[in-house]
Order: structure tokens, then sequence, then C-alpha cells
């Protein structure tokens, strides 16, 4: 997995190559593992917070993927690729009809373009209205 890492990023760095053609002279399966070498795309972690949880008509919560098919619909997201399928932040046990949680995702976003464009456009989901953020991971704790 190591040196599959490393020619990849090699490839991305130098567009060469060299360092595949070197491990397919070392290692003869290394051939049957690559599927394929593309230059690598920046991904972007992209986070909605304060989604409804509780679909109201029916009496249950939303399931992830009426979040997913919601944003399908979208204007605002017909052009985005999403490259790691959306995941509520929040436990689904822990649901309540009063609850909120953040829904987070990653999408392709080579220049960071869409996730700017995507900050500033106005969503409406699940009948509410919601806002895109770029995703901050928190802090690890101070050692005390």
């Amino acid at each position: 997995l190591h040196i599959v890492a490393n020619a990849a990023i090699d490839y991305a760095a130098t567009g060469s190559l060299d360092l595949y053609d070197r491990l397919l002279r070392t290692i003869p399966s290394f051939e049957h593992r690559i599927l394929h070498i593309a230059p690598w795309v920046k991904i972007t972690k992209i986070k909605i917070p304060d989604v409804p949880i509780w679909n109201h008509t029916t009496g249950a919560p939303y399931s992830i993927q009426d979040v997913t098919a919601a944003l399908d619909h979208s204007t605002a997201f017909s052009d985005v690729r999403v490259t790691n399928k959306a995941a509520w932040a929040k436990a689904p046990a822990s649901f309540r009809p009063t609850t909120l949680s953040a829904v987070s995702f990653s999408i392709e976003d080579p220049d960071g373009a869409i996730s700017n464009r995507l900050q500033h456009t106005a969503l409406y989901l699940l009948g509410k209205k919601c806002r895109f953020e770029k995703w901050k991971p928190k802090p690890p704790p101070a050692n005390t």
C-alpha cells in the first residue's frame, strides 16, 4: 500500500511514470494492482450544519438517503461531484423531533471554487434554509 501511494504521489508531482516503470520491473505482480493512473484531485470536506433530522409527516427521522436525495435535486448542488457519501454528525439513535445535526461529505474541488460558491449559496433542504460550510476539524486536545 505504501509503495502504491508513493507511485501515485510521484506521478502526481512529476507527471512521470518513471517510478511506476521501476515498480513493474521490481514487483512483477504490481501491474495487476493498479487500475489506472491519474493526477491527484483536490478533495474538500464540506458540512451542512443544522439539518432537520425529524420528518414530522411520517413521525420518524430522515435517513441519510433522504438527505442525499434532497441534495441531488438541489440546483446549487447539480454540478458537484461527491467523493465521500453524506454522513450524519450525530448518532441516529440520539435523534429526537427537535434535533438538528450536521451532515458532512467530501467533494472534488480542484481549485476551491466549488466550495467557495457553495458557501455563498442558499440551500433549502428538507424544508429548512441551510448553508454549506467547509469542514473544520477539531483541534487535538492540549496536553496538560
